[in-house]
């Protein structure tokens, strides 16, 4: 487990190949060498006893304990596993170590777990049962929330549309979300390879009108506002339409006066894609009427699915804009800067900074937290001056609860502890409207 740091490759051939014929070093490094099949001990885990798992690490990850409510870290039993392959999920097979264990699953329909006589606190644990159903349209869930067959909904459940009716009631459960909205720039190619294109494609939306729109809050940077207090979060370029067509000009768009001049702005090599779901189309609607009112420039829209879109972006086979977004895997702002220090995973831009990734590797060797914050905000400020996006919001939670279910309230991850959940028979007791959500 502490032996020298170990190349791991995929077991594909193919894969493989693909990786060492891109990387002429790394293929020279373990040519002649026999690969032999990755084990737990390579990568760093290892279960010290019964009761203690141990994880080594080969850089710092200052942020690791933040991660570990992630359900990716959650405990599994192996030999389960083994036994009943892709059926280790059935009721009758799982094994599970939390306060509730698996009930039932009806797929596409609904999930029923049960509270855990065999979990080390389970007389702590109030609720005998949870029933979660699995509903996709937020209308079918709020229509069953009013008739009384739903204690509470799923966050993002209340449609921007009903936020004035629903808003003042006093079991509407809203707080900042550690989530935000962002389009990303194809700085590969294209007019959006320069990076006064991009600033100005930026500062002619008017983010705060989008968000008093859909009732969110207006984002600039890359992280969540006040979602990670003591980080000294930088801003980027406010709504400035004026600078926008300055910088157009000096980009080459302008007329014989030096002027911007949309018709010389070739917006057939621009282009918005976006994936239908959810508020994603009205909300590209809404950016392609800001561009055509505050720069004159038509930029189309293209809708493709969720999949289409993932692997057009990957592959930066998108001309200009494409729509995503991210919510956070845990507190900490390097989840969210973390995108951009690697050109894979979630980084669909092209952009990769030297310097941004120094950055952010001083930051996770610093021993001092502020100092670490301190870091992150010069890396997060050196992403927002090479603008490879657009932030756009700060989501928001949105979800209803009924005033009698107690220990049930949003946060910024929208983890809910269950096994702290009750139902209060004292009406006196009982929540009416929001309770403070402060430090």
């Amino acid at each position: 487990m502490h032996s020298p740091a170990r190349v791991v490759l995929p077991k594909s051939e193919k894969n493989r190949k693909k990786i060492l014929d891109a990387n002429p070093k790394l293929n020279a490094a373990v040519t002649g060498k026999q690969l032999v099949p990755v084990g737990a001990e390579d990568i760093g885990v290892e279960a010290v006893d019964d009761y203690t798992l141990r994880i080594s690490f080969s850089v710092p990850a200052p942020y690791f304990i933040n991660m570990m409510p992630h359900q990716f870290f959650r405990a599994l039993h192996q030999k389960t596993i083994e036994k009943f392959g892709s059926a280790w999920t059935d009721a009758g097979n799982i094994v599970t170590s939390g306060a509730f264990k698996l009930e039932s699953w009806k797929h596409y329909d609904r999930i029923v777990v049960a509270r855990d006589p065999m979990n080390w606190d389970a007389r702590n644990v109030k609720l005998d049962r949870v029933v979660f159903y699995l509903l996709t349209e937020n209308a079918t869930m709020m229509s069953l929330y009013k008739a009384g067959e739903l204690d509470a909904t799923y966050n993002h459940t209340v449609p921007s549309a009903w936020l004035d009716v629903i808003g003042p009631l006093k079991d509407f459960m809203d707080a900042p979300e550690a989530a935000i909205d962002y389009y990303n720039f194809n700085t590969s190619k294209g007019p959006t390879a320069d990076v006064r294109v991009r600033k100005a494609m930026n500062m002619s939306l008017d983010k705060k009108a989008l968000a008093n729109w859909r009732h969110v809050k207006a984002l600039t940077a890359m992280t969540p506002d006040g979602i990670f207090p003591g980080y000294p979060q930088p801003k980027g370029d406010p709504f400035d339409p004026e600078k926008a067509k300055r910088l157009l000009a000096e980009a080459g768009y302008r007329d014989a006066s030096g002027n911007f001049d949309p018709k010389k702005f070739e917006a057939s090599e621009v282009e918005l894609i976006v994936n239908p779901d959810a508020n994603n189309l009205p909300y590209a609607e809404f950016i392609q009427a800001q561009w055509k009112q505050n720069l004159g420039v038509t930029i189309s829209i293209r809708v493709m699915e969720a999949k289409t879109l993932s692997k057009t972006m990957s592959a930066l086979e998108y001309k200009g804009v494409a729509r995503t977004g991210y919510a956070a895997d845990y507190m900490d702002p390097y989840t969210f800067l973390s995108i951009f220090g690697s050109t894979g995973g979630a980084n669909n831009t092209g952009w990769l900074d030297p310097k941004y990734v120094a950055l952010l590797e001083e930051a996770n060797r610093a021993v001092d937290h502020q100092k670490r914050y301190q870091l992150l905000a010069q890396a997060e400020q050196l992403l927002l001056d090479a603008q490879p996006v657009i932030p756009l919001t700060v989501g928001t939670t949105r979800s209803l609860k009924k005033p009698y279910l107690k220990g049930f309230y949003p946060n910024p991850a929208m983890l809910h502890p269950w096994k702290y959940a009750f139902i209060e028979r004292d009406s006196s007791k009982w929540d009416y409207g929001m309770p403070e959500m402060g430090n």
